[in-house]
């Protein structure tokens, strides 16, 4: 089909196609030799910066007479060090700003551009994170916005940072105060700052000592104080001083960021019934939200947590009895436990365990993902019950498994690279689908997925055809 499109396609389609990640390789690179001799410069500034571009094809493009085709060389990822090095000297500065930007840039050039006449490129070499403590600190007299990239770099060491710490933009105090190599005393300092966006920093940057999130806990602004409720380094004593205040509760719980160990504190250490019954409804609501996404603690855990404290209201809440929780209550680690018993045993896969979708599945809003814990298990896994739709099959192998997909009905129609047993197959239709690296072992010699596929491929060249027409 993409053949058949770039045969009869114009310019703009082509362009298209370069960008499709089912574009064959031989395909692919007759594209962008071709359109990179086109006289269109968009065209040139496309195949400029797609990420699959060769560096023989970028290094006929580096020498372009337009400045943003070699704008985008600079910031292709495959541009191979030699033409990062003839554009480190090209005469448009949006040129040298993306060779700083880089990550393929190496340290000399970067030492180079360091003190390039246009602030855009210095201050493209304060972000990047390959650029050395002793190039940052050439940077440290720059302008603000050079300064406040050169705060934000993880190679900003703690002679950098104190320095900085006393800067008089507040932004630069800002990423100073959020960078993790910053230490106790320039903590220190900026835990006093007049801006409050500085402070809420202090309150959660993981270095600051007990003293200072003691000061940060009297802090006017609700925001530094929730913050210093997230910090590890918070005393219990600490956190439940904070929370035993019913306002800060509710704004915790009103609040747009979300720290759902907050809120187990918040239940924990307050009695009123209607404070808890807030909190669980707002750790309820938001069980499909992406910031959750990432959280070491998945939310079905602590959800669990919670409804598990809130069946025992006559506890006593003390220090032993909330670690003891907030530690020992893991249903998804009991659920790992059991599979991993059942795997030393060498069981067969016909004895299956089921475990619940908010314990085996991530929701990540558009779809849905099998936790990564569970992946070496999914043969003792009961799938029966388990949502299928809008499900994330790439790159897993579910052979030995139960599970029956159709594909029209997972996350994208992409099956790439992962694994089936013909059984686990619903063979509706592959249309649309991406079939790149699947491998289906298949018994039933009733069925020719391969014929299936060519027949698919077939259905979509007739329609494009008639389309022609």
């Amino acid at each position: 089909l993409l053949r058949k499109l770039a045969k009869n396609g114009d310019i703009r389609v082509k362009q298209s196609i370069i960008y499709n990640p089912k574009c064959p390789n031989d395909l692919l690179n007759k594209l962008l030799t071709e359109l990179s001799t086109s006289s269109d410069e968009f065209a040139k500034r496309n195949v400029a910066r797609n990420p699959r571009c060769t560096p023989k094809v970028l290094k006929e493009l580096v020498y372009d007479n337009n400045e943003n085709v070699r704008k985008n060389v600079a910031r292709n990822i495959n541009c191979p060090i030699e033409l990062l090095k003839e554009l480190a000297n090209d005469e448009y500065g949006a040129s040298r700003e993306n060779v700083a930007q880089n990550p393929n840039t190496p340290l000399d050039l970067l030492e180079k551009l360091s003190s390039d006449e246009n602030a855009y490129v210095r201050c493209a070499v304060a972000e990047n994170p390959n650029t050395e403590t002793y190039l940052l600190k050439n940077l440290l007299n720059d302008y603000d916005f050079v300064r406040i990239a050169v705060a934000g770099n993880p190679n900003a060491d703690e002679n950098i940072l104190t320095r900085l710490a006393d800067d008089n933009h507040y932004s630069v105090r800002k990423n100073v105060a959020e960078n993790p190599n910053c230490p106790v005393r320039a903590l220190r300092i900026l835990s006093k700052d007049d801006y409050c966006v500085v402070r809420k920093n202090v309150a959660a940057n993981i270095n600051s000592s007990l003293d200072i999130l003691i000061d940060l806990s009297k802090d006017a602004d609700p925001a530094v104080r929730k913050n210093v409720v997230g910090n590890p380094n918070a005393s219990l004593d600490l956190i439940k001083e904070i929370l035993s205040d019913e306002k800060m509760v509710r704004y915790i719980i009103n609040d747009n960021e979300y720290n759902l160990d907050t809120y187990i504190h918040a239940y924990l250490i307050n009695d009123s019934k209607e404070l808890r019954r807030l909190i669980l409804d707002k750790i309820e609501d938001l069980k499909l939200e992406s910031a959750f996404e990432n959280r070491k603690k998945e939310l079905s855990e602590l959800i669990y947590k919670v409804k598990t404290i809130k069946d025992n209201d006559k506890i006593d809440v003390n220090e032993n009895a909330y670690l003891s929780m907030l530690k020992n209550l893991k249903s998804i680690e009991d659920n790992l436990a059991v599979l991993s018993k059942e795997k030393k045993k060498k069981l067969s896969s016909t004895l299956r365990i089921e475990i619940p979708d908010t314990d085996l599945l991530i929701d990540k809003d558009d779809h849905l993902e099998i936790r990564e814990e569970f992946i070496p298990y999914l043969k003792y896994i009961d799938f029966t019950n388990v949502s299928k739709r809008k499900l994330k099959v790439s790159d897993i192998d579910f052979r030995g498994t139960n599970i029956k997909i159709n594909p029209q009905k997972v996350y994208n129609k992409d099956l790439r690279f992962a694994k089936f047993d013909d059984d686990n197959i619903s063979y509706q239709s592959f249309k649309g689908c991406n079939l790149i690296g699947t491998d289906i072992s298949h018994e039933k010699e009733s069925f020719d997925i391969e014929k299936a596929i060519i027949n698919e491929e077939t259905k979509l060249s007739n329609e494009l055809e008639d389309k022609l027409k």
